[in-house]
């Protein structure tokens, strides 16, 4: 892009010149030409040292507001074509709408969003989600409160994008013991996220309870919101991930997780 200048001191006032954005500089009361564009333009236009300033007008703002607005759409061009094809805004949006409305994606939205590797990237596909986790023996506390067993529960919910990246994972432990006929209590319970991409927002906890002890079963459940959110579209939808443990007396004991 090239600027109308005109020089609004020395002999020379009038003067009109044109040069690119590179060529110019803000300081908190007017935007100037640069020094080295001063010493190389100046002596064949005024060489007793002309200063020069720019004067732009509402036309020339409104230019610059354009073209940055320009830029910020034309970033999922840029990463479609960085994948190798031209961003295809019908069909990515209508893929997306989609989603919004049904929190779904169809083998065939998935084939279409794999067109374009960076927003697979940034929206989720919760068919793809996995888990995983653990259980282990707390001896130290077993011996503590003089229980049969004592054991540490800790089970997450993968969530994964279209392009099969990792989107968040969403955690929740729960310590507990038995004495083979009972669960005598849980003691401590805890949930976080971990790997959040840049577009997962996690909002708030919806559910957090635990069942009455002691009991022959127990269960302990915890649920949060989360929001996918892209430059394109905005926030498209919530997600409802969860992650239950069951607990039972004879030390039995299982985890599920999914999203609502």
């Amino acid at each position: 892009m090239l600027y109308h200048l005109a020089v609004a001191g020395g002999r020379h006032r009038g003067i009109e010149i044109h040069c690119s954005a590179s060529w110019l500089v803000k300081t908190k009361s007017e935007t100037v030409i640069r020094d080295d564009f001063v010493r190389a333009v100046v002596p064949m236009v005024d060489n007793s040292g002309v200063e020069m300033k720019i004067l732009l007008g509402l036309l020339s703002r409104m230019v610059a507001i354009l073209a940055a607005m320009a830029f910020m759409l034309s970033i999922p061009v840029a990463a479609a074509n960085a994948a190798g094809g031209d961003f295809v805004a019908q069909d990515a949006s209508a893929v997306l709408d989609r989603l919004s409305a049904t929190g779904r994606l169809t083998a065939g939205d998935r084939d279409i969003l794999l067109k374009y590797p960076r927003l697979a990237a940034q929206v989720e596909d919760p068919d793809q989600a996995t888990s995983g986790g653990s259980v282990r023996f707390d001896a130290e506390r077993a011996k503590l409160v003089g229980a049969q067993g004592c054991w540490i529960s800790d089970w997450y919910h993968h969530a994964k994008t279209a392009l099969g990246n990792t989107f968040y994972k969403f955690h929740h432990r729960a310590d507990w013991c038995q004495d083979g006929n009972r669960v005598l209590g849980v003691h401590y319970r805890s949930h976080h996220f971990s790997e959040v991409s840049a577009f997962a927002y996690p909002r708030h906890v919806e559910s957090d309870y635990v069942t009455p002890t002691p009991s022959w079963e127990v269960k302990s459940r915890k649920s949060h919101l989360v929001d996918n959110c892209i430059p394109l579209k905005g926030c498209l939808w919530a997600s409802h991930p969860w992650v239950e443990h069951t607990m039972r007396g004879n030390a039995e004991n299982w985890s599920a997780d999914g999203e609502q």
